[in-house]
């Protein structure tokens, strides 16, 4: 069983310029379906999460060097060129 996808989040805080990219892998098969591991915590951000079949979502970031609400963005079988 290895790495069959991968999930890349972009976390930003707007504020202050923080910002950080973290990953979650599926390490099922196409056999027996996803297994995504989570996003785990990113450094600098307090992030909420959802797992779904189709992998992990980010439901709310927050910086923690200033305390703003920070935005994300997705993507999925590929690293982004962020």
């Amino acid at each position: 069983m290895g790495i069959i996808d991968s999930a890349y989040f972009r976390i930003t805080c707007e504020k202050c310029g923080n910002a950080t990219t973290v990953v979650a892998h599926d390490k099922g098969s196409g056999w027996g379906g996803p297994s995504w591991n989570s996003i785990g915590s990113p450094k600098d951000f307090d992030i909420s999460q959802t797992m779904k079949n189709t992998g992990p979502e980010i439901t709310s970031a927050k910086c923690q060097l200033c305390g703003t609400t920070a935005t994300w963005a997705e993507s999925y079988s590929r690293k982004p060129g962020w």
